[in-house]
């Protein structure tokens, strides 16, 4: 190996470990690059406006890029998981559910719509432990019951076709 090589190998070794450290102090992609948040969130409108007209190739495109440039926001998350789920993509929904779920574990939201696509894979079982989760979360929250509706609603329609679902 040359000099020359030797250098740049090394200095790409330390360019890689700065990242990592980027990302593990929370830094994200679009800091990096230096993205502005009002243009990231611009693209996010586009990308809603795109799920909105069906065209869901294109919307996913734009909420999958987002997440790249900024894993943490959850409402980018919710809305690449909403297009897969809504493309018949399930398993890879429960994906990005399951990380906007971590990102806030107190959110209903993200269990409740992993139950719907645990239902379409046809994991029955799996979708009435998510429900009874989305149950426990809207515990004591007023501004959800809306979504405690909906979630015991389709709760006791599984518990009615699948008796053995009736006990936790």
């Amino acid at each position: 190996m040359t000099t020359a090589a030797s250098t740049q190998t090394g200095q790409l070794a330390e360019d890689a470990q700065a990242l990592l450290q980027w990302f593990g102090q929370g830094g994200t992609l679009a800091q990096a690059l230096g993205l502005p948040a009002r243009e990231l969130e611009a693209l996010y409108a586009l990308g809603l406006g795109l799920y909105r007209q069906d065209r869901l190739d294109d919307a996913l495109k734009v909420f999958a890029w987002l997440v790249q440039m900024d894993h943490g926001q959850r409402h980018w998350l919710h809305a690449l998981a909403a297009t897969l789920q809504r493309m018949g993509r399930h398993a890879r929904a429960l994906q990005y559910w399951g990380l906007a779920q971590w990102l806030d574990m107190a959110d209903p939201d993200p269990t409740y719509h992993s139950a719907n696509s645990l239902l379409a894979l046809g994991r029955v079982h799996d979708a009435a432990t998510a429900l009874r989760q989305v149950l426990r979360q809207c515990q004591g929250r007023p501004d959800r019951v809306l979504l405690t509706r909906r979630a015991q609603g389709l709760l006791q329609v599984l518990q009615a076709r699948l008796p053995k679902l009736a006990t936790p």
